[in-house]
This record gives structure tokens, C-alpha cells and sequence, in this order.
């Protein structure tokens, strides 16, 4: 950049505009033109220059005030780790409103398996929406604090100038290795699109990150797309909802659910009774969907911590609440946004609050079955073999009975019918896995398995016990229930040990 002393006289027809003009060799004569020092006037652009290790033999041209001086600032590219950090504003600043004929992204954007051009990661997760464009259409960026934010329209980047020492000429300073690279909060940066793209008249899939967590969000102009209903969402009636979004699950008891569009925008919910001033987990379902590449729905209580779920057919096991233990409070008065990706298969999909059952109340002939997500074979890399069996027979009067470890063994398996529930310890220190005990238990601050289903089942649960236990070591089992039913564990050691 030219910072030149031009004075009022800059105007007068007689006076030549003042500037440099560099000789880079084989890319020709470069014009820099002044920019005023007083800072009036629009200013010259930076002037990109072209790598050299000589440096570039430079001309004066035009006039400039007898007492005035020019001073010529080369600079060059600042990583985010060598820029003096100028702290985050207090509040932060507030994005720009999105006007009608515009469609935004922004962090509560649900994320999409998108893939992605040119580059050797061939699928990413990104905030996506789909949108139709015009020839005038712009994609504006803006970020709240400090960082980098990465657009791809049809899975191309669009926030990259090259980044090709041929292309200097055209090298945007704001765009570096394919990102909008943000220094200051509030920064902003409007990029054209390619008009093959803008013409073409059918959907542009349009994705956007960014590397930090803060507010963000790119506006695309000129074009037509999903808006996020204006009114509270309310739930499904239960009659109307696919069997696969079971109502009793895993300790966990279906309290209600909503039916949103899959297009990528974010709704607020209409909470029932039941569900204000409960802890609840959320399940999100997309009938229809495979799971490759994933989509993942987006699900905000407040002003709490983003929460991510996939989005896929239940038959996938996406559906199953048992091993989705992470609760969050839903206050009375609280509101609660999910967004859902945006998907070609399918125009809506569902997302389900649940709220954790204590084992007296919970429906067990209404639970659903859930087949245990590893096989012995695959955990012990071996042919398993029963080396211990313990049965509701070997209990004594209050349902307690010890089983020894014998050498090699690993997994307990336990295989169930009717309604109960057991604890396996050593030392007073359970031993079952952490993803078998459910949110219920974890509640009222116990240890203990049960099936959640009076249906037979049979599942692992205590793994890799060689970690906990030694040969010779007795395991306390203590076993509630299962009147008229059955319950046998099994230690399991591999075959060929």
C-alpha cells in the first residue's frame, strides 16, 4: 500500500494523480496508486504483490504537494498465531438481519455429510442449505470474533482464491488456504458466485464452518430458500408417530415429539407440561435415511451448549435411548430450537423428547428390545467359551450369590426373561460396564442392569473384566425380581486361550 500527502489539490484537473509503478518481471507493470494519509477518500485497495527475492525496480509518477511525503508499506501474510489478539468484545456484536429474498447459515445451522471437491478429505460435516440462486446473487460472511470461516457451494470451495503463486494478480488478502481468515470482530468479506452456478437453475447446496464456536453466518443474496417457521412447532399426536420412535425404552419414557422439515432450518418448539422442569434426553429420527454421509440435527435448550444428534432410519439403531444417557433441564419458560440437516431423501423427520423412568414404574411388556451392539466374538477376538454359569437357583434367601473367576475370563453375559434387575461388584466397586447402567439408575445414584423388557434377551454386560479382577477374584451378584421368569450369567473366556 502508497500512503501519499495529496492535500485538496488532488481534485484540481492540472494535477496528475500521484502513484508508483513496480516492474515484477514477467507479470508486467503493477500500478499502486496513493491512498490518502489524512484517511478522506475511499482509499486504493492493497495491491497484491508477486513472490521475489531481488525486489522490483519502482517508478514515481504524478504530483504531490511540496512539503508532502509518500511512504510505500509492504506486508505480508500474518498467521492468527503471530496477530496481536485484540480480545473479544463484551458483548459480542450482533449478526446482520437476514431480509427476504436472502438465505443464512449460521452456528445453529444443523450439520450434513457433504461432499467435498479438490480436496483429500472427500466427505465433511457442515452446516448446509439448499437454495436457489440468481445472476446478482453475492455469499456474505461475517464473523463475531476472530477466526476463519470455510463456504462451499455444490461441494466446491468458494473461499479460495488458489493460493497459487501464478494467480497473485487476483489474490484476495482476506481469503488463505481456502478459508475467509477474520482478524478483527465484526469482520465481513462478500464473495461473487460463479455464474455457472447462479444460472443454472436448480438447487446450489450451500455449506459453511467455521473454527470457533461463537456467532457466525453467511447470508447468500439474490435467493430463494427455506425459512424457519415463525411460530412454536407443536408435537405429534402419539397416534400419528411410526412405531420405530418407541414409547418405552432403555429406562426411558417417550414424553413427546415433533414433526420438523429436513431442509437445514431451525425451529422453536411448543413444550407440553410434561415436558417443562424435566430432565430429558432427545432422540432424533429420519425414517428412510441412511446413516452414510451422516446428517446431525442441532438441539438448543436456552442459551445452553449446542447438542448434537444423527439423524438417520431407526433401524440403524439411531432411535434407541438406552445408551443415550446425557440429560439436560428443561426449565419451565425455557425454549428449546432443533434444526434438522438438510436432507434429499426425505421432507420431514422427527425428534423426540424422553425423560428417565424409575425401574418400579417403567412399562417392562411395553419395552423395546435392543440387540447388544458387540458380540463376544468381536471383543475377545475369539471363539467364546462358557467357563462359569451362576442361575437364580445358586441365590441365597436375599438374592445374593458369589461366582469365582476362573483364569481367562473377560465378559459376563447375562440373558434374561420377566422383570428385573441386578448389581455385579467386587470389593463394592461395580463392575458393569458404564453404558449398561441407564440414566434412571444414575439418577437415583445406584448400579445395576436390567433388560427393560420382559421379553428373553440376552446382552454383555461387564466387559474386559481382566482389568478389574484376577483369577480366583469372587464376584458379588445381587439380583432383584424375575419372579415366574429366568436369569442365568455367564463368564465367558476365549476358546483358544
Amino acid at each position: 500500500m502508497l500512503w501519499c500527502d495529496t492535500g485538496p489539490a488532488l481534485d484540481d484537473p492540472a494535477v496528475t494523480p500521484p502513484g508508483l509503478t513496480l516492474d515484477v518481471g514477467e507479470g508486467g507493470l503493477l500500478p499502486v496508486p496513493c491512498r490518502s494519509s489524512d484517511g478522506s477518500g475511499e482509499g486504493a485497495p492493497p495491491v497484491a504483490l508477486p513472490p521475489s527475492e531481488d525486489g522490483w525496480q519502482a517508478a514515481w509518477e504524478g504530483d504531490l504537494p511540496a512539503d508532502g511525503d509518500a511512504v510505500l508499506g509492504i506486508y505480508e501474510e500474518a498467521a492468527h498465531a503471530d496477530y496481536p489478539f485484540p480480545g473479544w468484545p463484551d458483548p459480542l456484536p450482533q449478526a446482520p438481519d437476514v431480509a427476504d429474498g436472502e438465505v443464512s447459515l449460521d452456528q445453529d445451522t444443523p450439520l450434513t455429510g457433504q461432499q467435498i471437491s479438490g480436496q483429500e478429505v472427500t466427505v465433511m460435516v457442515t452446516s448446509t442449505v439448499a437454495a436457489n440462486l440468481d445472476e446478482d446473487s453475492t455469499v456474505e460472511l461475517w464473523t463475531s470474533v476472530p477466526g476463519r470461516i470455510q463456504v462451499w457451494l455444490d461441494g466446491t470451495l468458494l473461499t479460495d482464491d488458489g493460493d497459487d503463486l501464478q494467480e497473485w494478480q487476483v489474490a484476495d488478502p482476506a481469503l488463505r488456504d481456502g478459508s475467509f481468515s477474520a482478524f478483527t470482530a465484526g469482520q465481513r468479506l462478500t464473495l461473487a458466485v460463479p455464474p455457472e452456478l447462479a444460472q443454472r437453475g436448480e438447487p446450489v447446496r450451500v455449506s459453511a464452518g467455521a473454527n470457533h464456536g461463537q456467532p457466525w453466518q453467511v447470508r447468500v443474496t439474490g435467493a430463494d430458500g427455506p425459512r424457519g417457521a415463525v411460530d412454536a412447532v407443536a408435537p405429534v399426536s402419539p397416534d400419528a408417530l411410526p412405531d420405530a420412535l418407541v414409547e418405552w425404552s432403555g429406562g426411558m419414557h417417550r414424553l413427546a415429539a415433533w414433526e420438523l422439515p429436513t431442509d437445514g432450518t431451525v425451529a422453536e418448539l411448543e413444550l407440553p407440561e410434561a415436558v417443562r422442569g424435566e430432565p430429558v434426553t432427545w432422540v432424533v429420527a429420519c425414517p428412510g435415511v441412511d446413516p452414510s454421509p451422516i446428517g446431525m440435527a442441532t438441539i438448543t435448550v436456552d442459551d445452553g451448549p449446542r447438542l448434537e444428534r444423527a439423524c438417520a432410519d431407526p433401524e440403524y439403531g439411531f432411535g434407541f435411548v438406552g445408551t443415550q444417557v446425557d440429560l439436560s433441564e428443561v426449565p419451565e419458560g425455557s425454549s428449546v430450537r432443533v434444526g434438522l440437516p438438510s436432507l434429499d431423501e426425505v421432507d420431514t423427520g422427527l425428534v423426540a423428547a424422553y425423560a428417565p423412568v424409575p425401574f418400579e414404574d417403567f412399562d417392562h411388556a411395553a419395552g423395546a428390545t435392543s440387540e447388544w451392539a458387540f458380540s463376544a466374538e468381536a471383543i475377545l477376538r475369539a471363539e467364546p467359551e462358557v467357563v462359569a454359569t451362576l442361575t437364580l437357583a445358586d441365590l441365597d434367601a436375599d438374592g445374593v450369590a458369589t461366582l469365582a473367576v476362573p483364569e481367562g475370563a473377560s465378559i459376563l453375559r447375562a440373558t434374561s426373561e420377566g422383570v428385573g434387575r441386578l448389581e455385579v461388584s467386587h470389593e463394592e466397586r461395580s463392575l458393569l460396564d458404564p453404558g449398561v447402567v441407564s440414566a434412571s439408575a444414575r439418577e437415583a445414584g445406584e448400579q445395576w442392569w436390567t433388560a427393560w423388557t420382559d421379553q428373553p434377551s440376552t446382552q454383555l454386560v461387564a466387559t474386559h473384566l481382566e482389568r478389574s479382577v484376577s483369577s480366583g477374584d469372587e464376584l458379588r451378584i445381587e439380583v432383584e425380581g424375575y419372579e415366574g421368569g429366568s436369569l442365568t450369567l455367564e463368564l465367558l473366556a476365549p476358546a483358544d486361550r
